[in-house]
């Protein structure tokens, strides 16, 4: 049993090389005042010193999402996708995803995991991911080379089973439209869903089930005359490897069921801690409540599949390791800001479409620091209440566009006020984007 010093360094360990480095913003616009009773706060007078900005996430606009490589899957499916990758020059982050939805067939209905042997919580062994990448970026070709195992194996099994097969025809011709749909899924048919379809959307909890991923585009960054083949050799041993996950038969019905050891349980539950801790009020996973509470559910299916991936059959009777669910751990983590960024398309909750309006209203006044009673009132008959204010200001906090609160004298009558600090770094961004779409009413 690790102690709670061993459980959280790991754990601290996974998020900072999970997420994009922290720097400190070197930039800072001249700053011009809004009107109103009080001078926005300073950045000396009210921010910490060990308090450095991270990597700023704008509203509307593809952030740096941090790259997600193949070498993240076990064993002989993070070597096809690495080549992969390589062979069509594609975003690493698409080809993972693509896999995990090629597993995920393969398993389906088979597998389940749970934390505790003796507990009736556990999670089916599948995922469901959404690539989101521009016309262009060749993402039918990742579909079509990962998913030829899976055609393999349908087409032998159809032969051998061809009467039953029949009698799902329509079911299956059903279910193909739908998936080719899916397949042209581009940012433009996002962004172009009515606002009032989006808010439905992420309200049903259905996309909450997704994991996104919305990787920097390579298409104008490809080298026309490099080649890099697949390996025969390694074509066939991924092609094996995932049909020998679809010959995996239930035995009486009863799918199977995967246990963590020791170690991996206590790596998960610090995991599963610091997702809950970053949902509350001011938590940096604020504006992702929805997603982010169904994020240790995933990462055991990860976990779940990347076991599998690695030991076929045989992980059937094996407990799931430590070093499986780092590497699961760091693959959900990694995630969260292409489900930021993807949620920016589609569209928020009302807390976050506010969160928008009170950051335009700071990148049109150009402040470096404002007061919570200015806010409030600039936007009171919105927010009514300061405690909805305060939820709308968490979301800002969440995307590192603001610091804060910091107690300042600089109220009336010397009494503390509750001040922010702005991201310098954010507001140059902003700024230079020309206030595109900016709208505070």
């Amino acid at each position: 049993m690790l102690d709670d010093t061993e459980t959280a360094n790991p754990i601290k360990t996974l998020i900072a090389t999970a997420q994009p480095p922290r720097q400190t913003a070197k930039a800072k616009p001249q700053q011009s005042h809004p009107t109103g009773s009080e001078q926005p706060p300073k950045a000396e007078q009210t921010q910490a010193q060990d308090d450095p900005w991270g990597e700023p996430v704008l509203f509307d606009t593809l952030s740096l999402t941090p790259e997600i490589d193949c070498k993240l899957l076990p064993g002989i499916v993070g070597e096809y996708g690495e080549s992969l990758t390589q062979n069509l020059q594609v975003p690493s982050a698409l080809v993972v995803a693509t896999e995990l939805s090629v597993l995920s067939t393969a398993l389906a209905r088979k597998v389940v995991i749970g934390p505790y042997p003796d507990d009736d919580y556990i999670e089916p062994v599948n995922v469901w991911t959404l690539g989101v990448a521009e016309s262009g970026e060749r993402k039918s070709q990742i579909l079509s080379r990962c998913k030829r195992p899976l055609v393999y194996w349908e087409k032998e099994t159809t032969r051998k089973e061809k009467a039953e097969i029949e009698e799902n025809t329509s079911i299956r011709s059903i279910g193909r439209k739908r998936a080719e749909k899916l397949e042209g899924i581009q940012p433009a048919i996002l962004v172009d869903f009515p606002q009032a379809a989006k808010r439905k959307f992420r309200a049903s909890g259905l996309f909450a089930r997704f994991f996104p991923v919305y990787p920097l585009s390579n298409i104008g960054r490809r080298n026309v005359r490099k080649r890099v083949l697949i390996a025969d050799e390694l074509q066939a041993a991924y092609d094996r490897a995932v049909m020998d996950l679809l010959d995996i038969e239930l035995i009486e019905g009863k799918e199977y069921r995967l246990e963590l050891d020791t170690q991996a349980r206590e790596l998960w539950l610090g995991f599963a801690e610091e997702m809950e801790k970053g949902q509350a009020d001011g938590g940096e996973y604020r504006d992702l409540r929805d997603w982010v509470a169904k994020l240790p559910g995933g990462a055991l299916r990860l976990a779940g599949l990347f076991h599998l991936a690695e030991h076929g059959k045989q992980g059937l009777i094996q407990p799931v390791n430590f070093q499986t669910m780092a590497s699961a751990v760091g693959l959900a983590m990694r995630l969260i800001d292409h489900a930021r960024a993807v949620f920016g398309l589609v569209g928020a909750d009302k807390t976050t479409d506010d969160a928008k309006a009170v950051w335009a209203w700071i990148v049109e006044n150009q402040m470096t620091g404002f007061f919570r009673s200015d806010a409030h009132k600039r936007f009171h008959t919105k927010f009514g209440k300061v405690e909805v204010l305060e939820e709308v200001l968490d979301v800002l906090k969440g995307r590192e566009l603001i610091h804060g609160p910091y107690k300042s004298k600089q109220g009336k009558g010397n009494r503390p006020s509750h001040g922010y600090t702005v991201n310098p770094a954010a507001l140059l961004l902003a700024t230079h984007q020309g206030g595109k779409g900016l709208k505070t009413s």
